[in-house]
């Protein structure tokens, strides 16, 4: 675990991930779209950068999301745009397990999401 417990929250355990679908869980103030693909666990602020739609809610196949709202794609263990509108990255939040709980970590420096009220329309 990190350091600095403050900074991570206990989010789920990891039974409760779906295999084929994201599970939407709140760390930081922020909603986060939670992915097992194949045993990794990841996780993805939960607002697609394009208009704000709800990652969580969105198609998984594998390592990849569709953004419900417009299509946009997003490859879950790294936040890699592969297609759609979209013109960024998803932002990343570090995992990690602990006995069988999965742990949310801050964004890394330097890739702060915007606040959890942001939406645009």
């Amino acid at each position: 675990m990190a350091d600095d417990e403050e900074e991570w929250w206990d989010v789920a355990g990891v039974e409760e991930i779906p295999d084929d679908a994201p599970l939407a869980v709140q760390a930081h103030g922020y909603p986060i779209a939670v992915f097992n693909v194949d045993g990794e666990v990841c996780a993805l602020w939960s607002r697609c950068p394009h208009r704000g739609g709800p990652l969580d809610e969105g198609y998984q196949k594998g390592e990849v999301v569709v953004c419900p709202w417009h299509g946009s794609m997003f490859r879950v263990t790294t936040g890699e745009r592969l297609d759609g509108p979209a013109d960024a990255d998803a932002t990343v939040f570090p995992v990690e397990i602990e006995d069988g709980r999965v742990w949310i970590g801050p964004p890394p420096k330097g890739i702060d999401p915007p606040p959890p009220s942001f939406l645009q329309f």
